[in-house]
Parts: structure tokens; sequence; C-alpha cells
């Protein structure tokens, strides 16, 4: 089951973008009441993400907000479900926001991908965390076309953490920075990271999420 919060002015076409595929509404769950575990909110024309803590696909961030469209919110209710089919199917209008899912794809399927580029500008803003987050995430999962030096992965990670834009996505950041480290034996590092983000975050599920990690070294 998927929850969305949807605002009264976007109530109609969502529920007419969910009735496109017969069997959605039995599995979408509509609020209009906002709450903070809803996986999609909906507002002033904008479609606003959760972080996945599911590590049911690779954990690349997506652009967040995203601008409101049926097809756009049909195509990450799909991609949710993992039915990559139906996400190319509704996602074919905006190229970047495609080249991003198809890029979640090709990791998902450890095919080959290229490294992104470190971020040169838009500093202070969500996508400069993002590129540094992304970049840290295929340097330490992809199946890469040439042999990477761990430094590298290192500060990209440590590139997200600094330009994190709040302290969810420095733990959401932080989360996997710890598992590289415990990859590579840096015990007491990855110890640090975890409790430093514990420590900053106030949300519990957050916290669970990282003495998850914490707990078992």
């Amino acid at each position: 089951m998927l929850s969305i919060f949807v605002e009264n002015n976007h109530l109609a076409e969502v529920k007419e973008a969910i009735s496109f595929e017969n069997w959605l509404s039995e599995i979408i769950d509509i609020q209009t009441v906002e709450n903070d575990f809803c996986d999609f909110f909906i507002t002033e024309n904008e479609i606003h993400a959760n972080i996945d803590w599911s590590e049911n696909l690779p954990p690349i961030l997506l652009d967040n907000p995203l601008t409101f469209d049926p097809s756009t919110l049909l195509s990450l209710i799909f991609f949710k479900l993992g039915n990559w089919e139906k996400v190319y199917e509704y996602c074919s209008k905006d190229k970047k926001y495609l080249d991003d899912l198809d890029f979640i794809n090709r990791l998902h399927s450890n095919l080959l991908v290229q490294i992104p580029a470190e971020p040169i500008d838009e500093f202070g803003t969500f996508e400069h965390y993002r590129s540094w987050h992304n970049r840290a995430v295929v340097l330490h999962y992809g199946n890469l076309d040439k042999t990477v030096g761990g430094y590298l992965t290192r500060t990209a990670y440590e590139k997200s953490l600094l330009n994190a834009p709040n302290s969810d996505y420095r733990a959401f950041s932080g989360k996997y920075f710890a598992v590289f480290l415990l990859n590579i034996g840096l015990i007491a590092e990855a110890e640090q990271v975890l409790e430093k983000c514990i420590n900053d975050v106030s949300e519990m599920h957050i916290k669970a999420e990282l003495k998850s990690i914490l707990y078992r070294i």
C-alpha cells in the first residue's frame, strides 16, 4: 500500500490519474490530512517524496520536488512498485527525469554505468547535494567500466554530508558512508559517522535505521 497526501486543489487530477490503471486504486491510499509518513506529498503543483529507507532499490536520489503532472505521478508510483515497463511508459516526456530513473534501473540490474561527474555549480542547492550523494553511491555500488580508488568514494560521501540540506538527508548519506567505511575495515570511523547522525536527527524511525547498523558492528 502506498500513501499520497493530496491538497484539495489537486485531488480530482490525482484520482483521475490513478483511474488510468484500474487496480491502482486498490493499493493507493489518498490522504487529505497531511502526515509525515506518506510516500508522496502533492502540494502547490509539486510532488515531494519522502526519503526511501527500504533498500529495495539503489539509494540514488531523484530531484525533489518534481513538477506535478499526472504522468510523472504514475511513473513514481510504478517506480515504487518496481514495474519498470510502466515507469518508462509514463515518464517519457521528461528527459532528465527519465535519465535519472534509467540510471537507477541500470544500477539495480548491475549493468555497466558511468561515474557521474563532480558537481561544480549550484552550491547550496538540493541538486548540488544529490549530485555528490549519487556520485558516492555509484562509486560504492556501481558496476563500473574502470577501477577507481576508495578515496574517490570517501570524498564523494564526505561532500554529500557537508552539502546535505538537513539532518535527515545527512543521515541518509551517512548510513551508506558508514557501510562503505565498514566494508574497508574502518570500524571506528563508521561508528563515529553513525553516532553523529543519530544525535542530529529527531525522527525515531531514522534513528532506528542507523542504530540497526551500529548494533551489528
